[in-house]
């Protein structure tokens, strides 16, 4: 008759559950575009036409094992027969090895393909090698040789034709086995009165093909899986019909297929994951997807898949969050594993493809809309998935990896920050599981994603063997590229330290949310028919419904794997450790060669965990490496610095100089005079007023007191010895350009001498100082600024020279130093310079002043 062809397949399935097998290898075939979806290799087509030489079936052939008493008592019996030379009756198997006996399969299987008349050729096969009754190994290889169909072939053969061999073989097993336990129960007098205790007597593992539930559940090539377990439910429960109306009710039908209905539906749930996350890059666990490997609840992470969909929804973290609560509402929401799931409208919407081909769509898309042609998130399925601490917590990470993938990106590790920082606003509402959970994740990113690179930066990449040379080298010359992901590492590092009281290991149960009852919205009760089909019903269903279907979700929510693992590895931070770090990441985005930043650091930093071993981080003194470098990068901070600066400006460069040794006052003293050099007087003018305040209030406190106010105040003597230095330059500047005009000559005459020459004095010990400064930037430039930098630092000195300070603000100055220098004791020695510059300043201010009002008089009369 020619059996069925690999074509297209002709009429109409015989069951719904078949028109499912079908949708699901239709949808295979676009998703993976394999025309035959051959996860497994089956032998090459024409070697089932070819004959099977002796020699390769017996290779295949061995005495069947004792792995059981009967079989014991079997194989001795078929011995004893052997020595007295009557029939053999030896149970031959095939061989342990698949690949071998799959070649014999195909051939002893073959008749199965063709039509009703020739399939007990088959079990003829099996009688002769004396395993006929042997079920469980019988069931195994025919799912062994099912396996090597090409799908729609396997669907053709078994789903459309009402007189199908496939089929009618396994009812004949299943009867068989049927009525051997019928009559071993009779013969031993087991029966009873009871229904389920007679359902449990009649209904063996053989009459229920558990061996082929098994070899299902363990099927990683998962169409074909479900395709042979509709297969196999029909055929229980076909052939369960007839023992059901013998026994009167005894054995019922409904029962025996339940085990089959259950798997169908965890089936469906993996080819909804399998199919929504095919487009992925990385693998999605150490084994492929299958029911028994989810079962098994240690190798795979039900929110890792759930937080990939949504990355591909959006990297928008509002817009995620958005998402998620939506379908916590959502009334389209429903569980593929439940009964609920089996009304075809719902599961043909589990068909959709995931998402459009021009790429991800927008999760405002996603959101329940009514679009006939798209998916939507994964969330509508996996309602009790839907924990927002556990998915950003995943989002973080998968996003980490992601850029770990392509470094050149910083989007991605950007994005990944964003995941955190919804952990962060997560924390005020939640109890102490959710904030382990964050600082394990942020402590993850750190260690596996920032650390190594900046380990490598500092000391080299052959100190650091988990990263490419050849890809992060590149990406390491480029400025822009360090300096985002300086500001990277910062906010990571902020974020650590905000939860670095929670890295303690907590137990495995805090690691996954429990939801209740009320959490999520369950879709309405359906009934079953008599085949084991959903229909949508407001009724609720029977009590005795009820007890044949599981009202539990699959998977289960159990604790998340990832998420275990992180916390087990948790260690708690060492703040000194923390500072340094941080001090560290914030010098890195004043440098362009971090060959000299790591002469001054210690060289146990960037090592694995090294943030949670303790470290001095209040040196008594710091190094001349240290001290320099500081000083330039204070200089660049100002030459860049183009808005007002408060003391939050300098809070991370201020922990680098505690770090290294050096007061935080001491920092802000020459970053103020620093702006003044370059003209930003008015930049800094609020944060002058502020710390020199502070120290004005700091000297009638404790000493106590004074340090712990360190952070707003200012080094009182160097700031007034350099800042008179820096008034005196710009006087004399002032007084070398008044003489060249006429009308200001006398006003000049009249200054007093003496402090003009200490002007002069000063000035040209300032101007030395200022080039020896700029020589020495000029020759570490290359180090500190980049081309664009030093294009914008070159325009500015440019500026700075064509347009000098004005007098007004270099009068403000000095007038700032004089009330520095009266109201502290540092500042006594330089009180009478400050006084005698004053006046100096008034008096060219005024004179200044007063021939620009004559000149606007003059103008007016004109």
């Amino acid at each position: 008759h020619g059996g069925a062809a690999a074509g297209a397949m002709m009429g109409a399935p015989r069951s719904k559950w078949a028109e499912e097998a079908t949708a699901w290898i239709d949808t295979y075939e676009i998703t993976n575009k394999e025309p035959n979806i051959m996860v497994q290799s089956p032998p090459p087509p024409s070697s089932s036409n070819q004959i099977l030489s002796f020699s390769k079936f017996a290779k295949a052939c061995m005495l069947v094992a004792a792995t059981s008493s009967s079989n014991q008592n079997k194989v001795e019996s078929a011995m004893d027969d052997c020595r007295k030379k009557k029939r053999p009756k030896l149970m031959i198997g095939l061989c342990d090895s698949t690949k071998d006996r799959v070649a014999v399969l195909v051939h002893v299987f073959k008749p199965l393909k063709k039509d009703i008349f020739v399939f007990k050729v088959v079990n003829s096969v099996f009688d002769n090698l004396g395993i006929t009754k042997d079920y469980a190994r019988l069931q195994v290889y025919f799912g062994e040789w099912f396996m090597t169909l090409p799908a729609k072939e396997a669907a053709q053969s078994s789903l459309f034709d009402m007189w199908c061999p496939i089929l009618r073989w396994l009812q004949d097993m299943i009867t068989s086995a049927f009525d051997e336990q019928d009559k071993l129960n009779k013969d031993n007098e087991t029966t009873t009165q009871n229904s389920t205790s007679a359902q449990n007597a009649l209904l063996t593992s053989a009459s229920q093909l558990q061996s082929l539930q098994t070899f299902c559940s363990e099927a990683d090539d998962l169409p074909r899986a479900f395709l042979l377990a509709v297969v196999c439910r029909e055929a229980v429960f076909i052939a369960t019909k007839r023992p059901e109306a013998r026994t009167y009710g005894k054995v019922l039908s409904k029962v025996a297929v339940q085990p089959w209905d259950t798997l169908l539906r965890k089936l469906r749930v993996c080819l909804l994951l399998s199919n929504r996350l095919a487009y992925e890059e990385t693998p999605l666990g150490p084994c492929p997807i299958s029911v028994s490997n989810i079962d098994s609840q240690d190798l795979f992470s039900i929110f890792e898949w759930v937080a990939r969909d949504e990355l591909y929804a959006s990297h928008k973290q509002d817009e995620i969050v958005n998402l998620e609560d939506a379908c916590r509402n959502s009334f389209q929401s429903f569980h593929p594993s439940l009964k609920e799931g089996d009304v075809p409208k719902r599961w043909k919407a589990l068909h959709r493809p995931a998402r459009s081909k021009n790429g991800s769509e927008r999760a405002s898309r996603l959101i329940l809309s009514d679009m006939e042609n798209q998916a939507g998130p994964l969330l509508l399925y996996f309602s009790e998935f839907n924990c927002p601490v556990e998915l950003a917590a995943h989002r973080a990470l998968l996003l980490g990896g992601k850029w770990g993938q392509k470094p050149a990106s910083l989007h991605l590790i950007k994005d990944a920050v964003s995941a955190l920082r919804v952990l962060e606003a997560g924390e005020a509402t939640v109890d102490e599981r959710a904030r382990s959970i964050a600082a394990a994740v942020r402590m993850e990113i750190w260690q596996s994603r920032i650390r190594p690179v900046y380990r490598a930066l500092l000391f080299g990449f052959h100190d650091v063997p988990e990263l490419s040379e050849e890809i992060f080298f590149p990406l390491c010359q480029d400025n822009g590229w360090l300096r985002g992901l300086a500001k990277v590492a910062a906010d990571i590092l902020m974020l650590i330290e905000r939860t670095a009281a929670s890295t303690a290991v907590v137990s495995d149960s805090a690691s996954v949310h429990k939801p209740n009852d009320n959490d999520h919205h369950h879709g309405m009760m359906d009934h079953v028919d008599e085949e084991g089909f959903a229909k949508v019903n407001k009724v609720a269903p029977s009590d005795e419904e009820n007890d044949l279907t599981t009202t539990t979700p699959w998977p289960p929510v159990t604790q998340d794997i990832t998420l275990t693992n992180l916390l087990k590895r948790s260690r708690p931070i060492e703040t000194s450790a923390l500072e340094i770090h941080q001090g560290i990441i914030c010098a890195a985005q004043f440098t362009n060669d971090l060959s000299t930043l790591s002469l001054c650091v210690p060289h146990d930093v960037f090592m694995h965990h090294s943030l949670s071993i303790k470290m001095n981080n209040a040196p008594s003194s710091s190094t001349t490496y240290q001290t320099d470098f500081l000083n330039r990068a204070l200089d660049k901070k100002a030459s860049m610095t183009k808005g007002l600066v408060d003391h939050f400006d300098l809070g991370n460069v201020e922990k680098l100089g505690r770090t290294w040794g050096i007061p935080p006052r001491n920092i802000r003293s020459r970053f103020i005079l620093a702006m003044y050099r370059a003209g930003k007087d008015a930049m800094v003018d609020e944060l002058t007023n502020a710390s020199s305040t502070g120290s004005s209030a700091a000297t009638t406190t404790t000493p106590s007191s004074i340090h712990n106010s360190n952070n707003t105040l200012l080094d009182t003597e160097e700031f007034i010895e350099q800042g008179l230095e820096i008034a005196c330059m710009r006087l004399q500047t002032t007084i070398l350009m008044l003489k060249k005009v006429k009308r200001f000559r006398s006003i000049i005459g009249m200054l007093d001498a003496d402090t003009c020459q200490f002007v002069k004095e000063q000035s040209e010990i300032g101007i030395r100082a200022q080039e020896q400064r700029k020589k020495e930037q000029q020759e570490q430039q290359h180090v500190y600024y980049s081309p664009e930098e030093q294009r914008q630092q070159s325009e500015e000195d440019d500026t700075t020279k064509k347009q000098p300070p004005s007098l007004s603000a270099t009068h403000e100055l000095i007038m700032k130093l004089l009330r520095m220098s009266s109201s502290s004791s540092g500042g006594a020695a330089y009180s009478e310079k400050a006084q005698a510059l004053s006046v100096l300043s008034g008096a060219l201010l005024n004179a200044v002043l007063e021939e620009e009002k004559k000149k606007d008089l003059m103008m007016g009369n004109k």
